[in-house]
């Protein structure tokens, strides 16, 4: 009877252990060196990219300039709210302490033929940002100072 108590209780900490790890890697960062740039066609799911297979996009019909987008873990779990979306609408989600865009680029609507969904993610958090900052309009290089810090 003692060891079949230990057996349980062996088997109940291996499982434990084992859902930990599960939930840490669902919620790894996105695998993305740079933003992303991919086609999905209407009525389709696909992984999305950097994922590895756990986050799936799915899209219903394009119609009349837009649609429904749902953006969900592999098991049905939704990670952003199901919507419609036009050219430029954004998801915004966050995953392993990191902020992503998913951007509705271009809709592609065929009279004939299959339509298509053109999408750009990126990530957005301040520790890897992929947009190229200009100096400030009124910096100096030789002075090293903004206006704003002449007059105080």
């Amino acid at each position: 009877m003692k060891h079949r108590f230990l057996f349980i209780l062996f088997l109940t900490l291996i499982a434990c252990g084992r859902k930990s790890s599960l939930s840490q890697a669902k919620t790894e960062p996105l695998d993305l060196p740079h933003p992303v740039y991919f086609t999905i066609p209407q009525r389709s799911t696909s992984a999305l990219p950097g994922s590895d297979g756990r986050i799936m996009l799915s899209l219903g019909d394009i119609t009349m300039g837009q649609v429904t987008t749902t953006l969900a873990w592999k098991d049905g779990r939704e990670l952003a709210p199901s919507r419609s979306l036009q050219e430029n609408d954004i998801i915004a989600f966050s995953l392993g302490g990191r902020d992503y865009t998913l951007k509705l680029q271009r809709l592609e609507n065929h009279l004939i033929g299959m339509d298509y969904a053109h999408f750009e993610l990126r990530e957005t958090s301040s520790s890897r940002l992929w947009t190229y900052s200009l100096p400030h309009p009124f910096f100096h290089p030789l002075l090293h100072i903004l206006p704003a810090e002449i007059s105080s």
